[in-house]
């Protein structure tokens, strides 16, 4: 079981739509910006049996999930708890971002003259596919369509932080931001991004339905342009 989405453990009620941002229906609606509760929620994460927990005692779960991984599970299958151990923390810290292999061996053997001499592509690979398994690791690939969940990075930089795509060739963009102060630059690389993929004659991209930027400190969803809305995330639903 995937753990559970702010919206499926009710922290708080989701009062905007993802589909109904497809649809074209959107309210505005405000919450309470509650930093410290945002906090507790990640820290407290979405596993069912800790959802009525504290911040501190699921993560007790989480330590003793990860313990029993590192100390059964990978030797079990032949590989090093170590540098599993390193791994994870070093998914963590790049959490979000594009890293190479290279970023990730640098990660884990820092301090080590040639990191890629301890723990060659193939061999970290391994290891990835093993996180895969486990469920400790769900990448999001780059946009490829007709794929429903992908992000956007071309080689100028240009970026969005998710791009869903409908079945019915329905798309969307969504940036993510910890805070408000981002919140009218996402909206222009946004806007640049429609601008760009649309403008291809060859790629027939039709317009996305909406562009989002989702804001993990904030109080008032709102619309903010054409398609363009801004959204706490503590307010967003299926």
């Amino acid at each position: 079981m995937a753990p559970m989405s702010l919206a499926e453990s009710g922290d708080p009620k989701a009062a905007v739509s993802l589909a109904g941002l497809f649809d074209g229906v959107f309210k505005p609606v405000s919450c309470e910006k509650d930093t410290v509760r945002l906090v507790e929620l990640a820290c407290r994460g979405g596993w069912p049996e800790a959802i009525e927990s504290s911040a501190e005692d699921a993560q007790l779960v989480a330590r003793a999930c990860l313990e029993l991984i590192y100390s059964e599970t990978v030797p079990d299958q032949g590989m090093d708890s170590f540098v599993v151990g390193r791994l994870v923390g070093s998914i963590a810290r790049n959490l979000g971002q594009s890293a190479t292999y290279a970023t990730i061996a640098q990660d884990i053997y820092g301090a080590e003259e040639s990191p890629q001499a301890l723990i060659g592509d193939a061999r970290l690979a391994e290891y990835l596919r093993l996180l895969r398994r486990l469920y400790l690791l769900e990448e999001v690939p780059g946009w490829a369509r007709p794929v429903p969940l992908r992000y956007y990075r071309d080689g100028s930089g240009l970026e969005a932080d998710v791009i869903i795509e409908l079945s019915d060739g329905r798309w969307a963009a969504v940036e993510i931001k910890l805070g408000e102060d981002k919140v009218e630059k996402a909206i222009e690389s946004l806007n640049h991004l429609e601008e760009k993929v649309c403008s291809r004659a060859r790629a027939r991209v039709r317009p996305p339905e909406f562009k989002l930027v989702l804001v993990g400190v904030s109080e008032h969803a709102r619309k903010v342009g054409d398609r363009a809305y801004v959204v706490p995330l503590r307010l967003l639903g299926a």
